[in-house]
């Protein structure tokens, strides 16, 4: 249910109940990986969404973990800290629903019990909050194995120990869970809201979806996979309009960044990548970026830069003198300050939806893009918040290799070696819009 804009400083309000996702599994299932992930997203589209990992709670409480003994049913020492850290992990999503004004929180654990997850529906219902249910069902020993290597030799369970004798703990703790895990039933749970992933994505079974929020998480989940791939994120070469210190516009490259466009392809090339897509934008200086490599390429309006409306082929300086109060209210606000006739960071990201769902679904691919664009795609892969999204750094003539791992982005950054203009501006420290002029322009990037 969509409700609109609360004003235009607060985050767009996408249900009127919060959703309480819970993750239902074994251990090495991919859930705390689907939780990051699902997160990650949904806060870059502007739901405030947070995970509540058990694990932590219990860590928390039992400060050194001993063995898989810990994990047995019979345990009724063990069996009790865990379900008072299950407890209060819930007391904090509540917490965060109403004193954050948070409207999605992960639960993150096992709930493996039918037990377990009629508590949690039962809190839910008593608050008034939709509860979808995330199970991850996975039966490949293969991708079990290389859960478990990834993941748990990251944890803090395991720091000082032997990879063999982790491993071996580890197993005996899935069978621990094994014992009494039930799996949500389609017969006797059919009232229930939830999403079955099978095999990491092979095969997916949704029931009851409720609304906006659980029909964007499901389309969110279907299209992730865990393939190994690499995401290389570039500007065009520099442009004329970027010499002169313009923003926006549609101009041609200059010979710098036509050197830069034969410097990428070399770099490409010698990156050796197997069944590279390359994507660019509709404008004339990606375009030409892309031309030189000699392989297919696809336009995407949608990673057409930001529209600046009238403030387009302006400098800064022409923008201070000519909009003054325009230029301190995007200084005061860059996130979601809009362009008079243009758009904001925030319009952007929306527009760009459909590229980070294609991004996840694809493997290896080159994004040629602009100085915008780029930082709102960065911002996904690095979890950035909306305030950090229009400061982060993205010059010229570098290329960023992002590769996802475990729970997050490796990033590499590579600069070609051509010389270009800086085109990255730092908020000024007076945001005022009685500011003079010169505060204004302090950290206007120089040009010809």
């Amino acid at each position: 249910m969509w409700i609109g804009w609360a004003n235009s400083h607060s985050w767009s309000t996408f249900c009127n109940s919060p959703t309480v996702i819970v993750m239902v599994g074994l251990p090495a299932r991919g859930k705390t990986y689907i939780s990051k992930k699902l997160t990650r997203y949904l806060n870059w589209i502007g739901v405030p969404t947070k995970v509540f990992n058990v694990g932590q709670y219990r860590r928390d409480a039992v400060k050194t973990y001993k063995n898989f003994e810990f994990f047995k049913p019979d345990n009724e020492d063990a069996m009790r800290i865990r379900k008072a850290c299950a407890s209060a992990a819930l007391k904090d999503v509540a917490a965060y629903f109403s004193k954050e004004h948070g409207q999605v929180a992960v639960f993150d654990a096992t709930n493996t019990t039918r037990e377990r997850r009629a508590i949690i529906n039962s809190f839910a219902k008593e608050k008034g909050y939709k509860v979808f249910f995330v199970e991850s069902i996975c039966d490949d020993p293969e991708i079990i194995t290389e859960n478990i290597k990834q993941v748990k030799f990251g944890s803090p369970d395991y720091i000082d120990r032997d990879i063999e004798e982790a491993m071996q703990d580890f197993i005996q703790r899935i069978e621990c869970y094994k014992a009494s895990y039930t799996s949500i039933d389609d017969e006797l749970d059919r009232k229930l809201s939830y999403i079955k992933i099978f095999d990491v994505g092979s095969r997916y079974l949704v029931n009851r979806v409720q609304d906006h929020i659980q029909s964007r998480i499901v389309y969110y989940l279907m299209n992730i996979h865990v393939t190994p791939r690499s995401i290389y994120l570039s500007r065009h070469g520099e442009s004329e309009l970027n010499l002169l210190g313009c923003i926006g516009g549609d101009s041609a490259l200059s010979p710098r960044g036509l050197k830069y466009a034969g410097a990428l392809a070399s770099f490409i090339r010698g990156q050796k990548i197997k069944d590279l897509k390359v994507w660019t934008s509709h404008m004339r200086r990606t375009i030409q970026t892309a031309e030189v490599l000699g392989v297919q390429y696809e336009q995407w309006k949608a990673l057409n830069e930001i529209d600046a409306g009238v403030c387009e082929e302006l400098t800064y300086e022409e923008i201070q003198e000519n909009f003054p109060d325009e230029f301190a209210m995007r200084d005061q606000d860059k996130y979601r300050y809009r362009y008079p006739k243009g758009e904001s960071y925030e319009d952007l990201v929306h527009r760009l939806e459909p590229v980070i769902m294609e991004l996840e679904r694809q493997e290896n691919v080159l994004v040629i893009c602009h100085q915008a664009v780029m930082r709102c795609l960065l911002a996904y892969f690095l979890d950035k918040s909306g305030d950090e999204l229009p400061y982060l750094r993205c010059p010229l003539h570098t290329v960023l290799k992002l590769t996802p791992v475990a729970y997050g982005c490796k990033v590499e950054s590579f600069f070609l070696n051509i010389e270009a203009v800086n085109t990255h501006r730092e908020k000024p420290k007076n945001v005022n819009v009685n500011r003079k002029p010169e505060e204004a322009l302090q950290t206007a990037p120089d040009h010809i």
